[in-house]
């Protein structure tokens, strides 16, 4: 079969393919539209949305609703003072996304209130779909990234951290040596670090005070307070006194180091008091 002949053949079975007509294609587009309103949350329809948006030449018009939304999101953006005022713009383009959710500028707009309002996994949400609908945006792309440095400096994402450092020292033993034939330890139970004694069984030996030739240690039990840890540290606070403890990382482990606290002038004076270390 000769080149010419291809040709025509490919030709003809395109002709012959069914072809979705525009008019149908914006039919799709407003079917999906009211599927959006009724399932807000559907990010897959939003996708599939954006995507046939941009093959309509040419591209659909914002409906009347989006713009009234995004001009009363504008009001809200002017008079904008805190967190909450945001949400009201939040809230404002929410629904101009209902009502034309292939518009990338409307998915902009509402990135930059959830911003703002310091709801940084709305805004990386409505960002992603902005640039769906916009590829290639430099503004969107650059705002994305600010909001990823946000979300990671954010306090939520710190207590988070937090939680999972306490979540991974679960059973962990730090010890710290007391006098002769006592030790005392920290082990971090449920979310608490607990301060426990033990004590060295005694021997006969040459010298009945000679501790150091004592058998092996027997837990004697809790000798001070379970303190709960916020992240890296605790205290155990009393009225003129109490105790700090802070996690540090030394090398590839961790160590408590024990503070008491003393207050007078109303200022907490900490005295370096012990430091334990990790052995499991």
């Amino acid at each position: 079969m000769n080149a010419a002949l291809v040709l025509s053949v490919s030709l003809a079975a395109a002709a012959s393919a069914p072809q979705v007509k525009p008019a149908a294609k914006r039919e799709r587009l407003d079917a999906l539209t009211a599927q959006i309103q009724k399932a807000p949350s559907d990010d897959a329809l939003r996708r599939e949305v954006i995507a046939l948006a941009r093959a309509l030449k040419p591209a659909p018009a914002l409906p009347e609703e989006a713009k009234r939304r995004l001009a009363r999101g504008a009001a809200a953006v002017k008079g904008a003072k805190d967190a909450s005022d945001w949400k009201l713009a939040v809230d404002e383009f929410a629904a101009a996304s209902l009502a034309a959710p292939w518009s990338g500028d409307v998915y902009y707009n509402l990135g930059v209130a959830q911003d703002k309002a310091a709801d940084f996994d709305g805004a990386l949400r409505s960002l992603t779909l902005a640039e769906l609908a916009s590829p290639g945006s430099e503004d969107i792309k650059t705002l994305r990234y600010e909001v990823e440095f946000r979300k990671e400096k954010s306090p939520e994402a710190r207590t988070r951290k937090d939680k999972e450092f306490v979540r991974g020292l679960e059973g962990v033993r730090y010890e710290t040596p007391w006098t002769s034939g006592l030790g005392m330890y920290l082990k971090v139970s449920d979310g608490q670090l607990v301060q426990l004694q033990e004590r060295r069984e005694p021997r006969v030996c040459l010298c009945a005070e000679d501790n150091r030739c004592g058998g092996p240690l027997r837990e004697v039990g809790e000798c001070g307070a379970r303190v709960t840890l916020n992240g890296r540290k605790a205290e155990e606070r009393r009225t003129q006194a109490g105790t700090r403890y802070e996690i540090a990382e030394d090398g590839e482990t961790t160590t408590v180091r024990e503070y008491f606290l003393s207050k007078w002038d109303d200022v907490d004076h900490p005295m370096d008091a012990r430091v334990y270390k990790r052995v499991r």
